[in-house]
Formats: C-alpha cells, sequence, structure tokens
C-alpha cells in the first residue's frame, strides 16, 4: 500500500499522459479542418459586366479554384422598377392614359399599381411580399398582371427577394447559394428556395421570429442548409445545430493576414469581396493565392460536412475539463521551469565540455523546460477539446496567465517566512520588483494594438514571408521568453558555479526566470488554437525556441562583453 502512495503522482501523470494521447489521436484524425470560400454575386456580376464575359463560365472558373458559394442579397423593388422589369404609373401618368384613349375607362389603372409583364418576376414580387407581410391585391390588365399596393406602403420599402437567376446559375456551376439574411422575411424566402443552401445571418439569430427560427432549426436539422452567423464573434449553437462562424475579407488581404483570420478566428465561412475595376483574371489570381495558401496550412476550402462532430459533453464533464485545464494551464509551466532548473543543476555538475559553461547548461535547462512545456500545453488542449474552446485561447486563459505570474512571483521572491515578512514590512525593494512585474505581465498578456500588429518587427516579416503568418501571434514568446529563459539559465549556472567556488560574481537570474514563463505560456496558448494542425503547431514551436535560443545567446554575450569593458575601464 505505501508503494502506490508513494508512486501515486507518477501513476496520475501517466494516466494524464494516456489520456491526453488518445484524445489528440482521436482529435486530429476526426477535426475538420474546412473554410467555405464564398463570392459575393454583385461582385460577379459587376466583373463580367466590366469584361463581356458569360457570368456561368465566370462562376465555373470561380468552383474550380476552390471557391464553394455564391452570396446572393435581397433586391429591392425599386431596382425592378427602375429596370423597367415593373412598371408604375404615377396618377398624373394614369390620368393621361385615360384621357388619351389609350387606357380604357374600367383598365384597372390605379395610381401607384405594379404591372409586371414576366410571370416569373410577379410570382417573385408576391412571395417577397407575403414573407414581409404585405397582402398585394392582384388582378390582369390585358397580359400583365397588375399588384396594388396597400394603402401607406410605399416602394422604397419593399424588397423583391432574392434574384433566382443568380441562385440557379450557382446550382448549375457547383456553388452553393448563401442567402444575405437581414430579417425573419429574407429568411423565409431562403429557406422556400430550391436545393441546398446556406443562410448568412447578419442579423443576430435572437432578433429572428420565433416561426423563422424553427424553420431553419428544421432546414439545419435534415441538412438541407447551412447557416452561418456574420456578426457574431464565433461558432455558436442554434436549435442543437451549430452556427458556422463567418468573416468578410477583400480578394487582395495580405496572405499572412488571411490565415491568421482564418486560424485565430476560426471562421468557417468567409466571403471574399472582389474588386469590380480589376478584373476577372485579377479576381481568380487573387482566389486562387488564397486557396492555395489554406491548402498548405492543412486546411481545405470546402463546406464542413459535419459527420465527424464531437460527443456533446454534460454540463458536470465541461465543468470539471474546464477546472482542470485551468490547474494544468498553470501548473506545467511551473511545474516545466523547475525541471529545467534541475536539468541546468545536473549539467552544472557534469564533466563535459566543461569550457561550453553556462551554455551548456542554458541549453538543456531550456530543452528541457520547452518539452516539459509541451507537454503541458499538449494536456489543457486534450482537457479542452470538446467543450467549444478551439480557435485560440479562451476567455479564462487569461485568468489563467495572470496565476502563473502570480505564482511565478511568490515561487521567485516570496520562498519563505522572512520574504513575506519583508513584504508585509513594505520593503521597497520588494514592491518595487512586485509593481514591475505585474507591470510586465499585463504588457505581454494585453499588449497594445499597435505592438500586437507590429509584433516588434514580426508582422512585418510576416508580411514579406506569408509562411511566417504566425509569428506575430507568438511574439512574446519568441522575443521575451525564450530569451530571457535563455539568459535566466545561463545565469542560474553561473550562481551554482559561484556556490560551489568555481567563479565569482555571479548574478540574480530571478528577473529572467519570471520573464522565461512567457515561453510555456506562448506554447500552451498556441496548442489551444485547434484550427491549426497539430503537427503544424509543434513545428511553429520550434522555430520560436531557436530563434529565441539564439536571440538569448547574444542578449547574454552582449552582456558579458559590456560587464567586462566596464569593468577594464
Amino acid at each position: 500500500m505505501s508503494l502506490v502512495v508513494a508512486n501515486a503522482g507518477r501513476a496520475v501523470l501517466a494516466a494524464l499522459l494516456v489520456f491526453t494521447a488518445a484524445t489528440l489521436r482521436g482529435d486530429e484524425r476526426s477535426r475538420e479542418r474546412t473554410v467555405a470560400l464564398v463570392v459575393e454575386a454583385r461582385d460577379a456580376e459587376a466583373l463580367c459586366r466590366k469584361a463581356g464575359c458569360r457570368p456561368e463560365t465566370f462562376l465555373s472558373r470561380l468552383r474550380a479554384l476552390g471557391v464553394c458559394g455564391l452570396a446572393v442579397r435581397p433586391e429591392p423593388l425599386s431596382r425592378l422598377v427602375a429596370a423597367r422589369k415593373v412598371v408604375r404609373f404615377s396618377e398624373e401618368e394614369v390620368s393621361r392614359l385615360r384621357s388619351t384613349g389609350v387606357a380604357a375607362p374600367g383598365a384597372p389603372l390605379t395610381p401607384g399599381a405594379l404591372f409586371v409583364k414576366d410571370e416569373a418576376v410577379l410570382a417573385r414580387i408576391a412571395a417577397a411580399a407575403g414573407a414581409q407581410g404585405v397582402r398585394l391585391e392582384q388582378s390582369r390588365f390585358g397580359r400583365m398582371g397588375v399588384l396594388e399596393l396597400p394603402a401607406g406602403v410605399e416602394v422604397s420599402a419593399l424588397s423583391a427577394g432574392f434574384d433566382p437567376w443568380w441562385t440557379e446559375a450557382a446550382s448549375e456551376a457547383g456553388l452553393v447559394p448563401v442567402y444575405r439574411v437581414s430579417g425573419s422575411p429574407d429568411l423565409r424566402l431562403a429557406l422556400g428556395a430550391d436545393g441546398p443552401g446556406a443562410a448568412l445571418l447578419d442579423a443576430a439569430p435572437d432578433a429572428l421570429e420565433p416561426e423563422a427560427r424553427a424553420g431553419l432549426e428544421g432546414a439545419m436539422g435534415g441538412r438541407r442548409m447551412w447557416a452561418a452567423a456574420g456578426r457574431s464573434g464565433g461558432e455558436s449553437s442554434f436549435g442543437g445545430d451549430r452556427v458556422l462562424a463567418s468573416a468578410e475579407v477583400r480578394s487582395d488581404v495580405p496572405l499572412d493576414a488571411f490565415l491568421r483570420l482564418v486560424a485565430g478566428r476560426g471562421p468557417s465561412l468567409v466571403v471574399v469581396g472582389l474588386d469590380p475595376q480589376a478584373g476577372p483574371d485579377a479576381a481568380v489570381a487573387a482566389l486562387r493565392r488564397l486557396s492555395r495558401g489554406l491548402r498548405a496550412e492543412g486546411t481545405s476550402p470546402a463546406w464542413p460536412s459535419g459527420l465527424f462532430e464531437s460527443r456533446r459533453l454534460g454540463k458536470p464533464e465541461r465543468a470539471a475539463r474546464l477546472l482542470a485545464g485551468f490547474a494544468a494551464a498553470v501548473l506545467f509551466p511551473l511545474l516545466a521551469m523547475r525541471q529545467g532548473l534541475a536539468a541546468a543543476r545536473w549539467a552544472s555538475r557534469a564533466s563535459f565540455l566543461p569550457e561550453a559553461s553556462p551554455i551548456r547548461e542554458a541549453a538543456l535547462g531550456m530543452g528541457v523546460a520547452a518539452a516539459c512545456a509541451c507537454a503541458g500545453g499538449l494536456v489543457v488542449r486534450a482537457l479542452c477539446s470538446g467543450i467549444g474552446v478551439g480557435f485560440g485561447p479562451p476567455p479564462w486563459f487569461s485568468a489563467a496567465s495572470a496565476a502563473l505570474a502570480g505564482a511565478g512571483f511568490i515561487a521567485l521572491w516570496l520562498p519563505d517566512e522572512e520574504s513575506w515578512g519583508g513584504l508585509r514590512r513594505g520593503d521597497r525593494a520588494l514592491l518595487l520588483r512586485l509593481f514591475a512585474a505585474a507591470a510586465a505581465s499585463g504588457f505581454v498578456l494585453f499588449p497594445p494594438d499597435a505592438v500586437r500588429a507590429w509584433a516588434f518587427g514580426l508582422g512585418p516579416l510576416a508580411s514579406l514571408r506569408p509562411a511566417w503568418w504566425w509569428a506575430p501571434a507568438r511574439w512574446a514568446e519568441m522575443l521575451v521568453g525564450y530569451p530571457a529563459l535563455f539568459v535566466g539559465f545561463c545565469r542560474y549556472a553561473e550562481t551554482l558555479a559561484a556556490v560551489s567556488g568555481r567563479r565569482t560574481g555571479a548574478r540574480d537570474p530571478r528577473a529572467w526566470l519570471f520573464a522565461g514563463l512567457a515561453a510555456p505560456l506562448g506554447l500552451s496558448g498556441a496548442l489551444l488554437n485547434a484550427r491549426i494542425p497539430l503537427g503544424s503547431v509543434l513545428v511553429h514551436s520550434t522555430h520560436c525556441l531557436a530563434a529565441g535560443a539564439a536571440l538569448g545567446a547574444l542578449v547574454y554575450l552582449a552582456a558579458g562583453i559590456r560587464g567586462r569593458n566596464q569593468a577594464g575601464s
């Protein structure tokens, strides 16, 4: 029994690692990484009109590039009147027609009535008016249908619904019609359309009428329609089914910014706005660039099939996983630092490459710390799998980061009762360290927008090298955490050498080690982004480690040279 108790911690850790491996393996095999690229029908119409090409041919080219849908918007009825598809006579025009004998005295020429010759347009206007709750009186005048508006209803206030020509052309080209829905009337028209489609909700789902919501839920449950939130922050649940997150970009968006958008916010539908002045060939080239960038990062330009939805977790299991994920996000970085310091101590006692000290201690300590932090990040990713987390650090991760910073400060500067007594007595030096640590933590956790965009030069670098699109989001890990960790381990090795009498003049490593907590923290945050394949995150992390170690070595050597110059002077 005593043997079991003594190894309980190792057994729990082993069980946690087995759970992590099994969960991540299943998650990587089943998770869909797809983004549906959608273009606006009005942009395609403008491009084809300018270039004189057939819209059907242009839509077929878009489908071959990986474009998945065509977004159509409701047309105002006034546009059909302006295009003379619908004729509307004013009171003065009606009087002139009757007085000249063009129209018989009994002809149904009511001022303001709509005269429609095309039966398809007539049915379209009647259906759109019915969806808006407007009842139109219908009659005939020769070969024309007559629609009489109710008193007080203006043409400018009515919608003519979606253009059926574009929805049919999209379906024939293999594209899914995406209906831009700004209210319940638009949603009713979208639900009444034939074939599969998607509803892009520009209005909040809660603003829809219950009857329209119920229709959308039925269409989603029958896999006849996708739903995407146009202005919501991320994916959510609607009637038990998933509402896709969406985003809108221009076709000339830099590739690194586009990939950061897809990986960071995790939209499953992206509306790409085309430039009508650029021409069809430029639009095709821009879409090809975005599609190839997605495929290079392991994401397919396609609609989500919904065949691999994760198991729904109950509230107790969700709460338990979140609590365990929070604890792991705090404890594993501390464990990584502890194991890194232990590895540095072991290296300081070893006899190999003594002339490389303290670089060898720092290199080994960083490697062990990074490996432990990576294991902790994988545990957090596995614990948070299937609970709505997966497109970047969740809101509670900021609280976990703050808790980690507090625990790190306590471990470094308040390890015993005497140091706590100094804090209670108002030790000025200790209070200054506390203030500096809090300010540095706040800057790293909540950087200004300018710092977040520029990322100390990593933003422009990503613009020049789109393959480094992920680097600006990990600036703290690459430019602060790993360099500080390297310098901190070097100074820790100097302290060990001074204690053993091998050298003199050791410097305090605690400030550098505290700043080094940004490295495991950033690694855990990156691993929480399930939109990026796990293998890609690990490759990015090795790049961060190598670049940070090189920068840390330069900082340490520069500080040593400066110190020797000051001593010599």
